[in-house]
């Protein structure tokens, strides 16, 4: 599944790192869900499980997740348009 995929984001850390131990070919399309973060955030910045924490962390989580999916969406919009 790796192998075929053009992109894999991951949201920790650790996620990133397994995945390059299952498929070290992986890396260049191997990215953190962060990097497409708003501005300040750190590429490496884990967006943190909100499983067994309180509603506060899920709403939270939530928003983080939007913010960066959006982004990303943006930037492969641009690039698809590009080679239009």
């Amino acid at each position: 599944m790796i192998q075929e995929s053009d992109l894999v984001l991951t949201m920790e850390m650790e996620h990133l790192q397994e995945v390059l131990h299952l498929v070290p070919d992986a890396l260049a399309k191997t990215r953190m869900l962060s990097r497409y973060g708003p501005e300040g955030t750190r590429i490496d910045q884990a967006i943190r499980d909100p499983y067994g924490r309180p509603k506060q962390a899920y709403a939270r989580c939530y928003e983080e997740i939007e913010q960066c999916v959006k982004r990303l969406f943006e930037e492969l919009l641009e690039q698809a348009q590009s080679l239009m």
